[in-house]
């Protein structure tokens, strides 16, 4: 058992996947995610639950960075 970063433990009975669950769960706890899904426009995460939302905010980005 691989425990993940909300609390949940991740069964990884096949190992195949346990060191790619680890590397995911690093990831996660590096980038502060707290919550999931997490939404990120150019590594800045977006706190948008509608589609205006999300679509306003990569329309700003690109306006930002052309």
């Amino acid at each position: 058992m691989v425990a993940g970063v909300f609390g949940e433990a991740i069964d990884v009975q096949n190992h195949e996947f346990e060191e790619k669950v680890r590397r995911d769960n690093q990831l996660v706890e590096e980038q502060g995610i707290k919550s999931v899904p997490a939404l990120f426009i150019n590594g800045t995460e977006v706190s948008a639950s509608s589609y205006g939302e999300i679509k306003k905010a990569i329309d700003k980005e690109i306006e930002n960075n052309g």
